[in-house]
């Protein structure tokens, strides 16, 4: 082969190996993501659940959930793999629901909560309809959910969630002696959640913090404030710090403080806040004042300085408990003894006005009968 063919050669070799670093692998990629072997695995006992992310779904999310893009009036249909681990049939059942904040996170409930009053958006309104799965030991199904965005649009975050649960009996053999032998069922329940997030716009919106009621109440037996409070923006809130303290304006000494830190709040959603007292303190009756400092840390947005001060609140209020609130709620501590002081002293007043009247009754008695022995003697 001569010199110039060969320098051909390589030319063509060396066009051949860059057109072939530009060749797209797209097809590839999407081959091993919609590989249900791949996903990242849910797992509850009884049954596991792998999510298929679509393609509007947000890149570099871990597949245990759904954040998607979406439109005004979009329709759309996800997918879900549920396989079955237990070694019975069963029959899951799946329900749409609003996400809600409880004990500082953010939960796909199954508990049926109304939405708040700013959800006006609400996941369980865009038409998925419930569903009943029923798997045979070891079985896989693929559950398919439709919904349809509602023609409003909105900026911010929506969040909503899939919630599965299966109930099984399941049988245990405790042996009652040598020759007997005792069968003890058990009605085993677990549930998951599937949370979904739903973005429109890249539209930067914050959350905000309301106080929205103070009640007095009893909580865990103990004697309580529930200050309710809300978030009503499409923005959820992360590593929220919250430090409450209730003071009687009678007695400055009367305060009780609560504070917790690395808590969630679900967007257009509400929770209470319990300030409870100290199992031996009594709850009073009078006027009382809430102040709460609160802060959220964000770390899911780029704040500047600014926008970083408007996630702090600084909030106070004044509110009253009843005698009848305090006595009712003071009468569920089991620790809480009843102040009888002034049922004894009246007791001990009504004791001595008795002593009093008797030795007065015998004095007058007496006195009549001496008078009348006076007189016989004439």
């Amino acid at each position: 082969m001569s010199s110039k063919k060969k320098q051909l050669g390589l030319v063509v070799f060396s066009l051949l190996l860059l057109l072939i670093q530009f060749i797209p692998v797209k097809k590839a990629q999407a081959d091993v993501e919609t590989d249900p072997k791949k996903f990242a695995t849910l797992s509850v006992p009884f049954f596991t659940v792998k999510i298929v992310p679509p393609a509007n779904q947000a890149k570099g999310t871990t597949i245990n959930y759904f954040d998607l893009r979406v439109k005004p009036g979009m329709k759309q249909t996800l997918e879900l793999y549920v396989a079955s681990t237990a070694k019975k049939s069963q029959t899951i059942t799946m329900t749409p629901t609003n996400a809600i904040t409880s004990a500082g996170n953010i939960l796909a409930s199954g508990v049926k909560v109304p939405p708040d009053p700013s959800n006006i958006i609400p996941f369980t309104s865009f038409g998925i309809r419930n569903a009943t799965i029923t798997l045979k030991p070891k079985e896989v199904k693929t559950v398919k959910i439709s919904y349809t965005m509602p023609e409003t649009p909105f900026d911010g975050i929506m969040i909503g969630g899939l919630f599965l649960n299966t109930s099984l009996t399941t049988t245990s053999d405790a042996g009652k002696s040598k020759n007997q032998k005792a069968t003890l069922k058990f009605l085993n329940d677990y549930s998951m959640a599937i949370q979904v997030l739903m973005t429109e716009t890249d539209k930067l919106v914050l959350s905000d913090l309301k106080v929205k009621t103070i009640i007095p109440q009893s909580y865990q037996t103990l004697p309580a404030v529930g200050v309710k409070l809300q978030n009503p923006k499409m923005q959820y809130m992360d590593g929220l710090s919250l430090d409450a303290t209730v003071t009687r304006l009678a007695d400055p000494n009367d305060r009780h403080t609560q504070k917790v830190k690395d808590y969630k709040f679900a967007p257009t959603s509400n929770f209470t806040y319990m300030i409870p007292w100290k199992s031996t303190e009594k709850m009073e009756a009078g006027k009382y004042r809430l102040d709460l400092k609160a802060k959220a840390v964000q770390s899911h947005l780029a704040l500047n300085e600014e926008q970083q001060k408007k996630q702090k609140w600084n909030i106070s209020r004044e509110f009253t408990i009843t005698k009848a609130q305090a006595d009712q709620i003071n009468r569920k501590n089991p620790k809480y003894k009843t102040d009888y002081t002034w049922l004894f002293i009246i007791i001990g007043i009504l004791i001595v006005l008795l002593i009093i009247f008797l030795f007065w009754l015998v004095f007058t008695l007496g006195r009549k009968k001496t008078n009348k022995n006076v007189v016989t003697k004439e």
